[in-house]
């Protein structure tokens, strides 16, 4: 399917990022399914649900791959990193409080690093997709404007001005939707909200699923850097 001239896969939704979350999401509780295996079973019966699950990520992760969908892609490979960690260390190491307000305030302070560096940057961002298209620059044009008017939105914000008075924009971030919708102060009961529920339910995790679904959580979260999913469109509902 064509998605701004582009040759990515859209799967019937209205971009090929709107596919791409929707595959994450997908994938995610897929993955979290391996670490739900019931052990007591037979082991025939273990082994064909492993093979059908694995069939289905290896499927659904060629499909990810041509949405083009980089922050997808890279959500993906952050929760298999975060895995990875926790297979090899379990709980060794412990998710601090300053980390989960860090994770949560991540998308909003990433945005000014990335308007600050993203012109100086030269590296292939592309992973490999054909036609994608995509520099390192393409949020550059709908995040500078926000941010050069900084002080407009700090209060209250003001969608109206952002959309031209039709409510059809959003921002790709989270946390920047929230700034230019509402203003500053949403946007810390919004970051408090977020610290607070990775802090409460990193305290109460005992068994791995626990921790992985936790890794899935923040995954979503890092997608917000460059998708605004949590609070904005139909990507919300993934």
């Amino acid at each position: 399917t064509q998605d701004d001239g582009q040759s990515l896969l859209t799967l019937n939704f209205s971009n090929s990022n709107q596919s791409g979350s929707f595959l994450l999401n997908t994938l995610l509780y897929i993955v979290l399914s391996f670490f739900m295996l019931d052990t007591t079973v037979k082991k025939w019966r273990i082994l064909v649900k492993i093979v059908v699950l694995l069939s289905l990520i290896i499927s659904l992760v060629i499909l990810l791959y041509l949405t083009g969908c980089r922050s997808a892609i890279m959500s993906f490979l952050l929760f298999i990193v975060c895995i990875v960690f926790d297979l090899l260390l379990g709980d060794k190491v412990r998710l601090k409080r300053w980390m989960s307000i860090f994770i949560a305030v991540s998308p909003f302070i990433f945005v000014f690093i990335y308007l600050t560096y993203a012109n100086s940057l030269s590296f292939d961002v592309s992973f490999g997709i054909e036609d994608s298209g995509k520099s390192i620059g393409t949020r550059i044009s709908m995040w500078k404007p926000i941010v050069d008017d900084f002080w407009h939105y700090f209060i209250h914000g003001d969608y109206y001005k952002i959309s031209k008075g039709t409510g059809y924009s959003q921002m790709h971030n989270t946390h920047l939707d929230i700034y230019a919708s509402y203003g500053i102060i949403v946007l810390v009961l919004y970051m408090g909200l977020l610290a607070s529920v990775l802090w409460k339910t990193y305290s109460q995790t005992v068994i791995r699923f626990q921790r992985i679904s936790l890794y899935a959580f923040i995954s979503t979260i890092f997608l917000g850097f460059f998708e605004a999913g949590f609070v904005s469109g139909s990507s919300g509902l993934f």
